[in-house]
């Protein structure tokens, strides 16, 4: 799990950051609930997002629930009650979470391949569990995963190529939600593209780390870089990023036009709108966090 797709926090109104955080609860309570707490570490913002898809396209009355933050005990929260929407996105986090560790494992440094092994141990039943419940999400992600590890090591210098099973994954997340073909359709293009640009975005910020340790990274192929990048280097795999992010968010807002949300527009229109650029803008993260506060003072 990547955590880029994330609301832009000053933009939002107290009633939108209040029905996001009310999801984002549900996931982590569902977490827990079905997979015991050691699951409730892999609460990711891409996570929130599958689950606010499934609360949006719900025509059914949404409903908020109220109870104490386990993180805060002192602490009420109001969470959103969609069980079948809110489980989904769980059983997503879980299989995701376990195959990023395998991931790691495999071509991590030391101390991720350590990191990987334990967090891989503590999900291990919650990983079957979720197998069980959602089998061909599973599948996919498998099927998927092995796609990724063949092009890697076949030395992918294509970045669009190298992107198509992380985009395959998250239409295939998406389209979970619908059973009409028009809409269905409309998911996986919204899926794939926003794959696409998480799995770019991804690689963008672990370029240079990738480059020291060698492990692969599509640009670092692309624009045959070894070892370190001189400064022109740099602008030109940042322009190309930049480009790239910019023509594949123009193809997400598009196909989320079309999209019939019952709820929750406000919310989608923040992400796509202000998040993934306030995301993209602030590339590559070289202290590993988005200062959100600080981009929107400077653009003010």
């Amino acid at each position: 799990m990547f955590g880029y797709v994330r609301p832009f926090k000053p933009e939002m109104k107290f009633c939108e950051m209040e029905a996001y955080k009310s999801v984002y609860c549900a996931l982590c309570k569902m977490l827990g609930r079905e997979y015991g707490w050691t699951a409730r570490i892999t609460l990711s913002y891409d996570g929130t997002c599958i689950a606010l898809m499934g609360a949006a396209l719900s025509a059914d009355p949404a409903k908020l629930c109220r109870g104490r933050c386990v993180c805060n005990p002192l602490k009420k929260c109001m969470y959103y009650c969609g069980e079948t929407d809110v489980s989904y996105a769980a059983a997503v986090n879980v299989l995701l979470s376990a195959a990023k560790c395998r991931d790691s494992i495999r071509d991590g440094s030391f101390g991720e391949r350590l990191r990987g092994r334990l967090l891989l141990l503590l999900l291990r039943r919650a990983e079957r569990k979720a197998a069980c419940r959602e089998p061909e999400t599973a599948q996919c992600i498998q099927m998927q995963m092995a796609a990724q590890q063949a092009l890697e090591s076949s030395g992918c210098a294509i970045p669009d190529a190298a992107a198509e099973p992380t985009a395959m994954m998250t239409a295939s997340f998406m389209t979970h939600f619908t059973a009409d073909e028009t809409q269905k359709q409309v998911l996986h293009t919204f899926g794939y593209q926003l794959g696409r640009w998480i799995y770019l975005a991804d690689a963008y910020d672990d370029l240079e780390s990738d480059l020291k340790t060698g492990q692969y990274n599509p640009l670092t192929m692309k624009f045959g870089l070894n070892g370190s990048f001189s400064d022109v280097q740099r602008a030109t795999v940042s322009s190309y990023v930049q480009q790239v992010l910019c023509a594949n968010e123009a193809c997400i807002a598009g196909a989320y036009e079309l999209l019939e949300l019952h709820r929750l527009r406000p919310i989608f229109d923040n992400l796509i709108y202000q998040g993934l650029p306030a995301v993209r803008k602030q590339l590559p993260r070289r202290d590993r966090r988005f200062k959100q506060e600080e981009l929107h003072e400077r653009s003010i």
